[in-house]
């Protein structure tokens, strides 16, 4: 495989320089049971701790990626990279191995900056996530979304809200009823008839 090699001769390197102090390669024609035992669908596929990447990486991207964990900074952008690569699934299984995620992707969704395809991952997420102890103890941080200065952000927050199917989210959209944007009143109507209903 011609992407192979040459991703090989770019993590070579990097271990020369210093940049990863070790490096293993799994020929998977010779080793399928390793493929299947990292659930690697296509290749060349590249882990780096916990960051796997699917296709060929540049040496750009490679020595961003390891940038970024040397810096321990890594997780809200590489959730972004994970969902604009369709990888909403293993998104969503990290959540539940790792519940600390919810509140990263909880961050992103506040940053008017993050672009559209993540924002509606995020939804898909939250969604996946109704009415789970894990979502309800959120609580606190949605709230925090409904007092964005974005209106787009404030809805979002009270659609997460009604996502909760809990009481205790209902004091936080009932103030959202006097917003000033009529789209924010709309969503936090809809979201107490679902607490009530639900």
């Amino acid at each position: 495989c011609p992407h192979c090699s040459s991703q090989l001769e770019i993590l070579n390197q990097r271990v020369k320089s210093g940049r990863l102090a070790s490096l293993e390669i799994i020929n998977i024609s010779v080793q399928p049971e390793r493929a299947e035992q990292y659930g690697v669908r296509s290749v060349p596929w590249l882990r780096l701790q916990e960051y796997e990447f699917e296709g060929a990486q540049s040496a750009t991207q490679i020595d961003h990626w390891l940038d970024l964990i040397d810096e321990n900074n890594g997780q809200r952008e590489y959730l972004a990279y994970q969902f604009q690569n369709n990888q909403l699934d293993k998104i969503i299984a990290r959540v539940w191995q790792q519940p600390a995620l919810l509140r990263t992707l909880l961050t992103l969704a506040s940053d008017p900056l993050t672009d559209m395809k993540v924002q509606l991952g995020i939804s898909a997420v939250m969604e996946e996530l109704q009415a789970t102890e894990l979502l309800r103890r959120c609580i606190p941080e949605l709230a925090l979304l409904c007092q964005h200065n974005e209106a787009r952000i404030r809805t979002q927050g009270a659609y997460y809200l009604s996502l909760t199917r809990d009481a205790q989210a209902e004091p936080c959209l009932r103030e959202l009823l006097h917003d000033p944007d009529s789209e924010v009143r709309a969503t936090a109507q809809e979201a107490l008839s679902d607490l009530s209903a639900g």
